[in-house]
């Protein structure tokens, strides 16, 4: 079934609110499959038989009415861009990735990287980790789990709960065991493990790479620092999940300041005017402006307003499949919520504030990709020269 948008509405459905409308639809009609969610039209089939039809299209069209409502008051500034006259239009460059084993799917949104790609990865990864290093970054490791009070405090599940991954061990129980021991002797169980031989989900997959420093600096009282860490974060994902642009399992080089709060801006300024520096000399059309997450949206409109009016996150956006955009990086002024969150001791009488850059490495490069070609031989001087390719081409 196909419900067009007249010109208002097409008019109103900004990128922002869009992807906003892209996360909630799902949850607020599971009983239809999502196709496609344009700024023309929405696509969808139904799950089971439903009656009243127009019913629902009346609802679909209310939920996006109000939710045009809420966020069209919002305004983005961008602060840098560029578009270069030179690129062309290219194919989509996944088809080559998969083709040359380069990349694997191994579940949704869930790839491994092979070859030159997995060698260019760490190569723009160590890019951008020097350039931290540079400012006075010193390099942590973190774990790929984190505790499930650890989202509570810092209201990710209040503000995102949709994209919590729990992780459970099986209950201390010798009968349980040897219900495992039996699932894992018949292969032709396919109905998975059942709920009731898992203990308490009290850890989860982490969803954002800067909450184990703040975990592991619950109670403390820490010096002023900047840290950084690649981190493999989790987020499920509902919404249909193809190619490398949505990934529920991703790479993340994370850059954290713990710092005076003119000094953390100062710091998310710096490394935006770096990495604007950076594009442009590598022809790059891209774009970093204000932004806002995509909060479930029963609690998210004030957050989202409050975040707006204080610009607080800031997006880098590269362009990708034409004339379409994909978040690669972030930078998050977070005041005080997390150190308060997570009782951060000072003897100071303003306390330090925190904030986080994160830079996803699997897009980073997806985008890079699709805007100069899959012939690396042929990528831009500057960018060969950064990231030290004509070394990774020749082994």
């Amino acid at each position: 079934m196909i419900i067009k948008f007249n010109k208002e509405v097409n008019n109103n459905l900004k990128p922002a609110i869009l992807k906003v409308i892209r996360e909630n639809l799902p949850y607020y009609f599971p009983n239809l499959k999502f196709i496609r969610i344009s700024r023309s039209c929405i696509i969808f089939d139904f799950i089971k038989k439903i009656k009243n039809k127009k019913l629902i299209q009346k609802k679909l069209l209310s939920f996006i009415n109000k939710t045009i409502l809420d966020y069209s008051s919002l305004k983005y500034k961008i602060l840098y861009k560029h578009k270069t006259i030179k690129q062309k239009k290219l194919k989509n460059p996944f088809e080559f990735l998969i083709k040359n084993n380069q990349i694997n799917q191994n579940d949704r949104g869930k790839f491994v990287y092979r070859k030159n790609f997995s060698k260019l990865f760490f190569a723009l990864d160590t890019l951008i980790k020097k350039e931290a290093i540079k400012h006075g970054a010193t390099e942590e490791i973190y774990p790929s789990t984190i505790k499930t009070s650890t989202l509570i405090k810092s209201k990710y599940l209040k503000s995102f709960p949709q994209h919590a991954y729990f992780v459970a061990p099986s209950k201390v129980d010798q009968k349980i065991l040897k219900k495992l021991n039996n699932y894992g002797v018949n292969s032709k169980n396919k109905k998975g493990i059942p709920n009731n031989v898992l203990g308490q989900l009290d850890h989860s997959l982490c969803p954002s790479a800067c909450y184990p420093f703040f975990e592991a600096g619950e109670n403390k009282e820490l010096p002023i620092q900047m840290v950084t860490s690649l981190v493999n974060c989790h987020r499920f994902e509902v919404s249909d999940v193809k190619h490398l642009q949505r990934l529920q399992s991703y790479w993340v080089r994370e850059i954290i300041f713990y710092n005076k709060l003119k000094n953390n801006q100062k710091n998310l300024s710096n490394f935006m005017k770096w990495i604007n520096k950076t594009l442009v000399r590598w022809e790059i059309n891209f774009e970093i402006s204000t932004a806002n997450d995509p909060f479930f949206l029963d609690v998210g409109r004030k957050v989202v307003k409050f975040q707006s009016a204080q610009n607080l996150k800031h997006e880098l956006l590269l362009n990708y499949n034409n004339n379409k955009k994909i978040a690669v990086g972030s930078f998050n002024n977070h005041l005080n919520h997390l150190t308060n969150a997570f009782k951060f001791k000072s003897k100071r009488k303003i306390p330090h504030t925190s904030a986080c850059i994160g830079f996803g490495i699997d897009r980073f490069l997806y985008a890079l990709f699709w805007q100069l070609g899959i012939n690396i031989n042929k990528w831009p001087k500057k960018i060969k020269k950064d990231l030290k390719i004509n070394q990774i081409t020749k082994s």
